[in-house]
């Protein structure tokens, strides 16, 4: 069974139920409303868990809804997907091969970012960093930095079958992504960075 789903009693349908039962009429139509918030909210967490089982999770280990509630480029979240309007902070000279394999790499930084990406200082909270490959009009993969209180959270993100899927992810204590952003510390954890 979901983790999620363990928190609640099994006996919570019908002590919604019962409780209606007590309750005026409209107060009984707003319950049964919450109750149908509620299912849905329970079937939309099963199908994010079976549809992705590397969803993304936080330090405390629940899922990170934007990944579920966000609508923006194909799968990805939407502010993230407004990459290209930002300004490319690197697009020559880049590796093809590495995690972030393939030619015709860039890099792009939001506002935040790019504000102090030549600075040598860290990068500020809510600067988000992405850098693709692939051809520029659909690049076949997209991975995320973004800074949050907590530290870099990072998320990568593949184009399969015309969708964009997140295959990793996670705060900044996610072994892949920072295991190997460890080598660029000095650097704000970008190797991009001058």
């Amino acid at each position: 069974m979901d983790p999620f789903l363990k928190r609640f009693p099994k006996s919570f349908p019908v002590i919604l139920i019962l409780g209606g039962m007590l309750m005026n009429k409209l107060v009984r139509k707003m319950a049964v409303l919450a109750l149908g918030g509620t299912l849905s909210l329970l079937l939309t967490w099963q199908q994010l868990s079976f549809q992705n089982n590397q969803a993304t999770f936080s330090a405390q280990g629940t899922v990170d809804y934007e990944i579920a509630l966000a609508a923006g480029l194909n799968g990805v979240p939407a502010k993230y997907a407004e990459y290209a309007g930002w300004e490319v902070v690197a697009d020559k000279g880049l590796p093809m091969g590495g995690p972030h394999a393939g030619p015709g790499k860039v890099v792009y930084a939001n506002p935040v970012a790019a504000k102090d990406w030549k600075s040598g200082k860290p990068l500020a909270l809510g600067s988000i960093v992405v850098k693709t490959a692939g051809p520029a009009s659909a690049p076949t993969l997209l991975a995320v930095m973004e800074k949050r209180q907590s530290g870099w959270y990072y998320e990568e993100y593949f184009l399969e079958g015309g969708k964009y899927l997140l295959k990793f992810g996670g705060p900044n204590n996610q072994g892949l992504c920072v295991g190997c952003h460890t080598g660029a510390k000095a650097k704000d954890y970008l190797f991009t960075r001058p």
